[in-house]
């Protein structure tokens, strides 16, 4: 029977600030722009702290990423489709984590996008000075 002499130690995972069911608003610190680019069957979540037209302009000349470089070498021309402006970093990932771009595409999905991601239920914003008793949770 074979033994094993070497074991190998796991490190516990550290947890992203992304993970859990709401999505605080300047969890990790990032506010960013989010966008969502459709070529006919692809589509492209990405996020940037600059402009969106520079961003997408980049996607457009094959130099933004590397799946649109690839779209480019196809022939493929992506379109804006959707953009979330002045959100967290993680509403990016969690996007990208419930099954792809698609399903958000208003271009693709047709109305039923709209009322996929509609972030208004999902993320608490930060109150203002708001006094203690007034706070829902």
């Amino acid at each position: 029977m074979f033994k094993r002499t070497h074991y190998r130690t796991k490190e516990p995972k550290k947890r992203s600030p992304c993970s859990g069911n709401i999505i605080v608003v300047g969890d990790t610190g990032e506010a960013t722009d989010i966008y969502l680019l459709c070529a006919k069957d692809y589509h492209y979540i990405g996020s940037t702290d600059r402009e969106i037209e520079t961003r997408v302009g980049e996607h457009w000349r094959g130099n933004g990423a590397a799946f649109t470089a690839w779209l480019k070498k196809k022939g493929y021309k992506p379109i804006l489709a959707r953009t979330w402006l002045h959100y967290d970093k993680c509403v990016e990932f969690r996007l990208k984590a419930w099954g792809g771009a698609r399903p958000f595409c208003p271009i693709c999905s047709g109305e039923a996008a709209w009322k996929r991601a509609r972030y208004e239920q999902y993320i608490i914003e930060p109150a203002e000075e708001a006094p203690a008793e007034e706070l829902p949770f």
